[in-house]
């Protein structure tokens, strides 16, 4: 018996392996005719052919089916650029017994990370019925015995032109069971969907929820009636009853709430999914009941119906402990064809902390919305952003005290035209920082008054970091400004106790240049602000009680009677700003200033951005008057070589000390032939009076232009000497400066004699000074051709004087109305006091006149005069002059 039933075994088992011997051998047989006949039958049944990329087979892998892998698969759209099918494993299984007998019968598919996009275009013609009908391939060897479908990892899109209907969803996992290719089955559906959106004419009703589901339906083939008996889902994890029916004309299903809390509905349902609302506590019920019905062709209308409900809600924020007591919702979204699709918030009311709060929101057709809406009551902000989270900040708090009620119509291009709007917003203490702005708006308190066209801020005031801001007016036109790009107009009041410039840009200037050049002045905004700010800040330098009337108009800002103090200084004037490209202006001004204190001014300044001569070498009284024009930009700031200006200047009671300039000067002279003339003395006290130089008045007209500033000649009466200058000093510091002075100034010790004030008659030898090179290191040498050109200018001065004395004495030139007369200069006579009476102190003064001696003859006079004259007329006759005491170099 052992050994039969040993035998009966050893034959069993050399059965099966023989089996599988066999099959194995069939399979490898028929392997490529399997592959080949599969895509080929599945293309058959195709109107739009399966693009594949590669194929694996499997059979031991899946027993008891063969397997048939095909990979990165595509399936193209008819009538969209977008793919209706692309997936990167493509399986279809097979019964091994049936391919013996030359049956193909498809017994599963499994579809799997790829994406699925049906589409329905405005004539109704769809992307994804693809499929043949049997009647139109009779012959086809495949056939379908569905068992089970399932789609994993998909990316499914649904568009509809027609209905206006769009969903986006992930498939994370769907099973389709049962005997799918039967008349009447029942399918058990089973997965695990993320919906990513659902919207209804542009408007999203539901967003980035899970949807986890087990469904039983029973589907008739023959008579095309699928039914849905009542089953439940999970829509974020909420429970929902749900059950319908689809038929060959029409379907009709129905969602309602299953015992939904409040507090989970606001948890699941936050508009920030990211920042979900943990451990509320509360009480009330969630009421929601939506039905949808229609045709099953493309082009029927779909009908939608959604009520939703709150009675006698309550929440509470453990967190921030906000409390939200006798919450009233009622609600209603209606879409029928031949109503206009509509949202109506019939109520919305609730109790806080800051009282009462109600309002009704309608909005019908959402293609071209009519919005209609009122509003009363105060909010905590910061409760509202904990509970609703308000993607524009980062964080808000404070109160909003709203009335409000408006209708508007947004058309087509967007535009939203208001048929009513009024009310008022008052804004308590509040604190805010909008998201990616640097910026922190603190102490935000003011009233705004509305009309369906004009704003009127009163007592508007807020701290923008460390400046503060306070705003009156009104402005015009405001809601098509902000919503249909059209003009508006202000008339405001700016006023500012301290203000930093950079506090109120929202971003550095380098995210300005990254983020590329657009227009920074609007076209589209134009008034008058009238400003007033104790001190304001930019750049490091100060300025205090600016006032003036702002202007802006077609992408310019201009500022008239404008006055502020900087260093102390009082400065006045006008000022325009205008964008001609984007982020590329022209500046224009005209200032005048008054009692600068030169030394404060040059510290404020930073020296103006040199070092030859800084705040501790100079001081004086300043004013000027200045003409400015030049082009900037933001990135560049101002583009030097377009500056054209002229400046006149006056500096009053000026002293210069420790100057590099001067030591300069002074180590030319004393290596100069003159130091031999002048002497040790003479040298050493000129070195003492360079070093300390003060003068009374010194004006100019200064130009600035090609990158250059030009210093007309001028002269300066100093406590060392008097000088003339002139020059030019470009904008990379390259100079070329002239100075000329008397000979005799070097040698005199003091200006005063003993007997009162020397007179100086015009007369002398002048030196001729030129610096040339980089202001830091620069080239002094003496000037021999200007020393030549002052001589010829003298003798001709000489001639000239000649020619007027002859045509005074004997009347000669008459008829040369270039000649004038001569006139005598007078020279002051001194008076001389004498006390005749010390000892008493009684004083009698007596006036004695120094006595003129007696003119000469005219003879004698003339004879000195033709004799000048013909000194000068022999020496122009020389063909070089000879310079004594000075040469040039050193």
């Amino acid at each position: 018996m052992k050994q039969k039933a040993i035998k009966i075994a050893k034959w069993t088992l050399g059965i099966v392996v023989g089996g599988f011997l066999f099959i194995s051998l069939l399979v490898f047989i028929f392997k490529d005719k399997i592959i080949e006949t599969s895509i080929a039958e599945i293309n058959k049944n195709l109107e739009v052919p399966m693009e594949v990329g590669d194929v694996a087979f499997a059979f031991w892998s899946t027993f008891p089916n063969i397997s048939v892998d095909l990979l990165d698969v595509e399936i193209k759209s008819r009538n969209t650029s977008t793919s209706l099918l692309k997936s990167k494993k493509f399986n279809l299984r097979f019964n091994p017994f049936d391919l013996i007998f030359g049956d193909y019968n498809l017994k599963q598919i499994n579809v799997s990370n790829g994406e699925l996009n049906l589409y329905v275009d405005s004539l109704g013609r769809d992307n994804y019925n693809i499929v043949k009908s049997s009647d139109e391939n009779p012959d086809s060897e495949f056939k379908l015995e569905l068992q089970a479908v399932t789609l994993k990892s998909m990316q499914v899109s649904y568009l509809n032109e027609i209905t206006h209907q769009e969903y986006k969803s992930n498939f994370q996992e769907v099973k389709l069971t049962g005997e799918l290719s039967t008349d009447e089955f029942e399918m058990l559906t089973s997965g695990q969907i993320l919906l990513h959106s659902a919207k209804s004419s542009g408007v999203t009703l539901v967003k980035n929820q899970e949807i986890d589901f087990s469904l039983k339906l029973n589907v008739d083939q023959k008579n095309e009636v699928t039914k849905l008996p009542m089953a439940q889902i999970q829509i974020g994890g909420l429970p929902f009853k749900i059950n319908g029916k689809l038929d060959k004309d029409s379907l009709k299903f129905n969602i309602a709430s299953n015992a939904i809390q409040l507090t989970d509905a606001v948890e699941k349902f936050s508009i920030d999914q990211d920042n979900h609302l943990k451990n509320l506590s509360g009480k009330g019920m969630l009421d929601f009941n939506l039905s949808i019905e229609g045709g099953t062709k493309n082009t029927d209308p779909i009908d939608v119906a959604c009520d939703f409900a709150v009675n006698k809600g309550e929440i509470i924020e453990p967190v921030e402990n906000i409390k939200l007591r006798n919450i009233q919702l009622n609600g209603h979204y209606n879409k029928r064809d031949s109503t206009l699709e509509e949202l109506m918030l019939s109520q919305v009311s609730f109790d806080s902390e800051t009282g009462p709060f109600s309002g009704n929101l309608s909005i019908i057709d959402f293609e071209n919305p009519r919005l209609k809406g009122f509003a009363k009551g105060t909010i905590n902000l910061n409760s509202a952003h904990r509970l609703f989270h308000f993607p524009e900040f980062d964080e808000i708090n404070g109160k909003l005290s709203v009335y409000c009620d408006f209708e508007a119509n947004q058309q087509k291009n967007n535009e939203i035209k208001f048929r009513k709007c009024s009310g008022d917003v008052t804004i308590l203490n509040s604190n805010f920082k909008l998201k990616d702005d640097k910026r922190a708006f603190k102490e935000v308190n003011g009233q705004m008054k509305f009309t369906k066209r004009d704003l009127r801020v009163n007592r508007f005031s807020l701290l923008v970091d460390e400046s503060d801001l306070q705003l009156n007016g009104s402005l015009s036109n405001v809601f098509n400004y902000l919503y249909n790009d059209e003009a508006l107009s202000m008339n405001l009041l700016l006023k500012g106790d301290n203000v930093s410039l950079e506090d109120l840009g929202s971003t550095t200037k380098e995210e300005k240049i990254a983020d590329g050049k657009i227009f920074a002045l609007p076209d589209n905004l134009s008034g008058n602000i009238q400003i007033d700010i104790g001190k304001i800040e930019y750049g490091g330098h100060r300025y205090e009680k600016l006032k003036g009337q702002m202007n802006i108009q077609n992408r310019s800002i201009g500022f008239s009677n404008l006055s502020l103090s900087n260093a102390g200084a009082n400065i006045r004037g006008d000022l325009k700003i205008e964008e001609i490209q984007p982020e590329q202006f022209k500046l224009n001004t005209q200032l005048k200033s008054y009692n600068i204190d030169v030394k404060r001014a040059f510290q404020e300044w930073n020296n103006f951005y040199q070092d030859v001569i800084i705040h501790e070498n100079i001081s004086g009284r300043a004013s000027l008057n200045m003409k400015f024009a030049a082009d900037f930009n933001l990135e560049h700031g101002i583009i030097y070589p377009s500056i054209d200006s002229k400046i006149n200047l006056e500096i009053n009671n000026g002293v210069l000390k420790n100057s590099v300039l001067m030591e300069d000067i002074a180590e030319s002279i004393m290596e100069s032939p003159a130091k031999l003339a002048m002497g040790k003395k003479n040298l050493q006290l000129l070195e003492k009076r360079l070093n300390e130089i003060s003068f009374s008045t010194l004006k100019n007209e200064i130009t600035i232009k090609n990158e250059q500033v030009i210093v007309p000649r001028m002269n300066i009466a100093s406590s060392a000497l008097n000088m003339n200058v002139s020059g030019t000093h470009d904008f990379s510091n390259e100079v070329d400066y002239r100075f000329d002075f008397k000979f005799r100034d070097l040698l005199t010790n003091d200006r005063d004699s003993e007997f009162g004030e020397i007179i100086d008659d015009g007369t002398g030898f002048r030196m001729f000074l030129k610096m040339t090179g980089n202001i830091y290191d620069p080239d002094l040498e003496w000037d021999r051709e200007q020393q030549k050109q002052s001589a010829k200018e003298y003798r001709k001065e000489e001639k000239k004087q000649i020619k007027e004395m002859l045509k005074s004495e004997f009347g000669a030139f008459k008829n040369d109305t270039t000649i004038k007369e001569y006139k005598k200069e007078e020279i002051p006579k001194e008076e001389i006091k004498i006390d005749w009476n010390p000892t008493t102190g009684e004083t009698k003064d007596e006036v004695i006149e120094e006595k003129v001696e007696p003119e000469k003859k005219k003879e004698s006079k003339l004879k000195k005069a033709l004799e000048r004259l013909k000194e000068e007329q022999k020496k122009e006759q020389e063909e070089e002059e000879e310079i004594i005491g000075i040469k040039g170099g050193g």
